[in-house]
């Protein structure tokens, strides 16, 4: 567990990775959050070393039938085996709710057998997770990205929904590649500033947890 901090306005904080250290972050785009019936239409791959990749899922009913742009993969729709390549070969992984979204649903929509995924959560930095874990304390990405002074992010994942039913991959592989971005940027700080606590909001639009335990590996 990483270490924690509290200073005297009673304002939380955890140790980041810092620049020192390589990682690679990552995200996905799904239908819905049921990972029985829905599926994953969009996964971006980020690190500071040159690594930029977004790989895009035509989701059944989509209203594209051509094919999308070239995001660094040689254009064509996404290979699943490709991208979890770049997690296993990465020294280190970030995500935001990647403990109990992002790696669960690759593994079960991608089939990823328990020790490979057990090779992703043992390298991975989440700091929702830790906040969480710790402190009983959890908070949408946007939050995260204002405390800590970075830049804010671009939709929402009900929009990211809508931009794979319409077949707008254009603008949802960018909105992903964005989250990823700032992922990276917000776990690269030497210290990350938590957002204050706020009671849960019923109507928030903000990704939710799929799972009330982390999964084991």
């Amino acid at each position: 567990m990483r270490a924690f901090s509290k200073n005297e306005g009673g304002a939380w904080s955890i140790v980041g990775l810092g620049d020192g250290e390589r990682m690679l972050a990552f995200d996905i785009e799904t239908t819905g959050l049921d990972m029985e019936q829905n599926r994953i239409t969009c996964a971006c791959a980020y690190d500071a070393c040159g690594v930029e990749r977004a790989f895009v899922f035509k989701p059944e009913g989509s209203r594209r039938t051509d094919h999308p742009r070239d995001y660094g993969f040689g254009g064509g729709w996404g290979d699943p085996e490709e991208f979890m390549a770049l997690l296993d070969a990465a020294p280190r992984l970030c995500a935001f709710n990647g403990v109990r979204f992002d790696v669960p649903f690759i593994a079960k929509q991608w089939r990823a057998p328990d020790e490979r995924v057990g090779g992703w959560m043992r390298k991975l930095f989440d700091p929702f997770e830790a906040s969480r874990t710790a402190l009983q304390r959890t908070f949408p990405l946007e939050r995260l990205l204002h405390s800590n002074g970075l830049q804010g992010k671009t939709g929402s994942g009900l929009a990211a929904i809508a931009m794979a039913r319409e077949g707008r991959f254009d603008e949802l592989a960018d909105y992903c590649m964005h989250d990823t971005r700032v992922t990276h940027a917000a776990s690269s700080l030497p210290v990350i500033a938590l957002p204050e606590y706020q009671r849960p909001n019923r109507r928030s639009s903000a990704r939710p947890m799929c799972q009330t335990q982390a999964p084991r590996y």
